[in-house]
């Protein structure tokens, strides 16, 4: 397995320096160059309706992370789910068969074509996700693998960490916002102002008015939040039932 006492070590310097969120940056770095992958990005989980991307060190696993959220399915959410590695060496092979539109949508629109997803947990405490991509198709080693979950168990630590009365879990989402803790990645408070306001519009729940939200954008293939964005902007009103994604029935709001 590769070394990672430095990766701790620089973890745990950074939560003791005046930038406590620098640690999130070192466990994103550390885990594309630790598992020979393309890119990394760590993302809190309580649902389906709610998860955020707090790092990605590059475009692509910012946006692999945010079409499962657009979509409410993917690997991401099986490994938060099971707690246990998801693992996709070759997107083309049967991955299609559990998540059909995710991996055609990944395939046709990005380079990624292996994904390997990791729980970030602490004990029975569910917190995320650490995932990664590959561009080429070809699993993890077993060295890799174990390497996956000890960085996820970091991440989870750090995590836990920035939990502190001082703000700095605040400070977190105001670097990801800038762009600073990789590339910048899109904020969730649209997609759920968005749902709030189609709730008051067509007197709906609000879980209902998010799904309605979903809906229409997998219909037109657009991202969950640049839908949300065209309905606070008032470009897009969902007046008339919106076809919605794959039957989810029986599959309740985790």
């Amino acid at each position: 397995m590769p070394d990672l006492s430095g990766v701790r070590d620089a973890v745990a310097l950074a939560l003791r320096g005046s930038d406590p969120v620098e640690a999130m940056r070192v466990v994103c770095r550390s885990t594309a160059e630790a598992l020979l992958v393309d890119g990394a990005a760590i993302s809190t989980i309580t649902g389906t309706r709610h998860r955020e991307t707090l790092c990605a060190s590059d475009e692509t696993a910012a946006e692999l992370e945010e079409l499962q959220y657009s979509l409410g399915e993917g690997p991401c959410f099986e490994a938060f789910d099971l707690g246990v590695p998801v693992l996709l060496p070759d997107l083309d092979g049967t991955a299609g068969s559990r998540w059909p539109i995710y991996v055609s949508r990944v395939v046709e629109h990005s380079h990624a074509r292996a994904v390997f997803v990791f729980p970030v947990r602490f004990a029975s405490l569910r917190i995320g996700t650490l995932s990664t991509y590959r561009t080429t198709p070809a699993p993890l080693g077993p060295e890799a693998l174990a390497a996956g979950g000890e960085l996820a168990q970091t991440a989870a630590l750090v995590l836990l960490s920035l939990q502190d009365p001082a703000g700095t879990a605040a400070q977190v989402q105001r670097e990801v916002s800038a762009g600073r803790l990789g590339v910048q990645v899109a904020g969730h408070d649209k997609v759920h102002m968005a749902a709030g306001m189609l709730a008051e519009q067509l007197g709906l729940s609000t879980d209902d008015a998010f799904d309605r939200l979903r809906g229409h954008a997998f219909v037109e293939s657009r991202l969950l939040v640049d839908a949300a964005s065209d309905v606070l902007a008032h470009r897009l009103r969902l007046d008339q039932a919106a076809d919605g994604p794959p039957d989810t029935t029986g599959s309740p709001e985790r």
